[in-house]
Parts: C-alpha cells; sequence; structure tokens
C-alpha cells in the first residue's frame, strides 16, 4: 500500500533539515580551520602572559617519564644526592641539548627549563605571533640560549627553519589537543623530519575524563573527543587504549592506543604511556575538580 502523501512528506522534509544542518556544521567547521590562527592570536592578545602557570613540574615529571635514564643516574650519582637530579642533569654533564619547544605559548615552559639546565638551547615555536612575541619581550629572554618562530606545524615545513636530525629533545606540552584530529599525524611527521635518531619526544595532553570535558555543551561538540571553546580553539581529549607490555619491563601499563599508534605511523617507539591523575582544590568555594592527563616519552627509530 502506498504511503499517504503527508508522511512522504515528512520524511523529506526531514531528510532535508539533517542535510542542511550537515551543511552548516561543515561549513562551521571550515570557518574555525581558517580562523584558528587569527583565534589564538586574539586568545594570547587578551589574556597576555597571566593565563597560565609556569611548568615547575617539568623536573620531577621528565624523571618519571624516563625512568630508564633516570635509574643510570642513580647508579653513577647516588653519593651527590641523586634524588635531586633529572634526566636533563645528567645529560647535562656530558653534552650541551637542542630542545624543540612546540607550542610555546608565552614561555611557561621555556623558561623554567632554562633556568633548570642551563647547558640546553631551546628553539620555540608556536601558531600565534603575539605568543612569540611575549617570548622575546620576558625579562629572562637571551638570545643565546633560545630562538623563537612563527610557525603552523600543520602546513609549515620545520626543515625551513631547523636542520635535518639536529635536534635532541622535542616537547609537545597541551600541544597537540589543540589541532585538528585528522591532521595531528601532519604535526608528527614534521618534528619526525628534525629530531635525531634515537631522539625523545616528551608529551602532556588531555585526557578522556578530565573536568574541562564535562564542562563542554553538545553544541561546543565537533566529533568524538574533540571539541571547540568559546573562543574558537580546539581542545582534544585522547582516550583510554589497550593493555600493553613493554619489552624492557614485566610489568603492564595503560597505553593510549590512538596516541601510541599515531606515533607509531611516524617512526616512534612508545618508551612510556600513561595517565597522570590529579585534583585541583578551589578551597574558597570548596571544590574540588578531576583533572586527567597523559603523557609520555617516544623515541625516533
Amino acid at each position: 500500500m502506498e504511503k499517504p502523501t503527508s508522511t512522504r512528506k515528512s520524511v523529506d522534509d526531514s531528510d532535508d533539515l539533517a542535510a542542511i544542518r550537515k551543511s552548516i556544521m561543515e561549513f562551521n567547521q571550515r570557518k574555525l580551520e581558517l580562523e584558528v590562527q587569527k583565534n589564538w592570536d586574539r586568545f594570547y592578545k587578551r589574556n597576555k602572559t597571566a593565563f597560565f602557570k609556569d611548568r615547575h613540574w617539568t623536573k620531577r615529571e621528565f624523571v618519571q617519564i624516563c625512568p630508564d635514564i633516570s635509574w643510570e643516574v642513580m647508579h653513577r650519582y647516588l653519593l651527590v644526592c641523586v634524588l635531586m637530579l633529572s634526566i636533563f642533569r645528567f645529560i647535562d654533564m656530558f653534552t650541551s641539548l637542542a630542545i624543540l619547544e612546540c607550542g610555546c605559548g608565552v614561555g611557561n615552559l621555556i623558561f623554567p627549563m632554562l633556568d633548570y639546565f642551563p647547558k640546553i638551547f631551546v628553539y620555540a615555536c608556536d601558531f600565534s605571533s603575539n605568543a612569540i612575541e611575549y617570548v622575546k619581550n620576558n625579562g629572562s629572554f637571551d638570545p643565546k640560549r633560545c630562538a623563537t618562530f612563527v610557525c603552523d606545524l600543520v602546513e609549515s615545513d620545520l626543515l625551513r627553519y631547523l636542520e635535518k636530525d639536529s635536534i635532541d629533545i622535542v616537547t609537545m606540552v597541551y600541544m597537540l589537543s589543540a589541532v585538528n584530529p585528522k591532521k595531528m599525524i601532519s604535526v608528527l611527521k614534521n618534528i619526525a623530519k628534525v629530531i635525531k635518531p634515537g631522539g625523545s619526544v616528551i608529551f602532556r595532553d588531555y585526557a578522556i575524563g578530565d573536568y574541562a570535558m564535562h564542562r563542554f555543551g553538545s553544541d561546543r561538540k565537533l566529533s568524538d573527543q574533540f571539541y571547540v571553546r568559546q573562543d574558537g580553539t580546539y581542545a582534544y581529549y585522547f582516550s583510554e587504549g589497550i593493555i600493553y607490555k613493554r619489552a624492557d619491563c614485566i610489568c603492564l601499563c595503560l597505553l593510549l592506543e590512538n596516541l601510541v599508534e599515531l606515533f607509531r605511523q611516524c617512526c616512534f617507539e612508545a618508551k612510556s604511556c600513561y595517565y597522570v591523575r590529579r585534583e585541583t582544590v578551589n578551597r574558597k568555594i570548596n571544590l574540588v575538580v578531576p583533572r586527567t592527563f597523559i603523557q609520555g616519552r617516544f623515541i625516533k627509530s
């Protein structure tokens, strides 16, 4: 029996509405992609250097991320208060290091690193020209120890700024989550060009379960685990993966499958990768906020 005309029209109207919504969503995403650099410039112009705190946790976390190296430190320097040493202190005693900080912002990681580790040289890049200007205008900035440049790590070839296989360590701290997940592999392939074989990527970023993720409304969701903030900047939350047995120890490590596979496709081996869970306490309003991150170390093969 043929369906009533009114029912068929209702179905057609519903399909048309869905197509219109999809078209609007695709248009908005294209617009966001075109304006993402402008949005980050506005972010730093508005917040200046006050939004993020300096990341003085770096030394402690690097020891945890690189347990193989810190264990070697214990053997070599037990008599000189080895617990005060870190991966960088150990390497400092033998050689200088070239470090690339991707998504440096206003220098919240750069300046603590330069303070802790006197022999390193840092190359710092960011999407935002405003952020780079704040780094260069910082009273602690020393052009003899730090070079800055504006760079879109998705579109710009890092070989325009750095020599091939010239970087010892790359730091990516809350940087990759600001990239469209479809383009993350382009960032890692770009980095792979300039990091030395055997060099390390030190990684820290947001993970599913973080309090900030649950604050997004449904209208802010672009795709699974991928959101846009009110200011037009992106936020991606990396997901839980599989139980993986590391080759160099008998323990089981909870890895983030999509992240590890992403690095693997770009010739990086996961040395370590795990969750970091913290609580932020706001005593004024008696609020405890759960924060969830991932961090790890990836070695270029």
